[in-house]
């Protein structure tokens, strides 16, 4: 959570509010082009496991961990208003 602050430079957090997480298996064409991170090129099918935190009860994030099918991490990403803003290859 310190990196996605970080990453925006907010100040002034007042609240941070952990919704419920969800865990889907998605195959890569049905996400929006903006959410594929790079690392995904060439992978067909991925389970994500999404945690979409509301900070200051305006600002929505989201922190999706992807896995392959098999249960490997592959790497997680930060989305931001519908675009991956931060993203890494684990």
């Amino acid at each position: 959570m310190n990196q996605v602050i970080e990453l925006f430079g907010w100040e002034h957090i007042h609240t941070i509010e952990v919704l419920k997480p969800e865990e889907i298996l998605m195959e890569i064409s049905e996400l929006e082009p903006t959410m594929v991170p790079a690392f995904l090129l060439g992978v067909d099918k991925v389970k994500i496991n999404s945690q979409i935190i509301l900070i200051n009860k305006n600002e929505v994030v989201t922190i999706a961990t992807y896995y392959s099918v098999e249960g490997s991490i592959l790497g997680y990403a930060v989305i931001y208003k519908g675009d991956i803003a931060y993203e890494k290859r684990i």
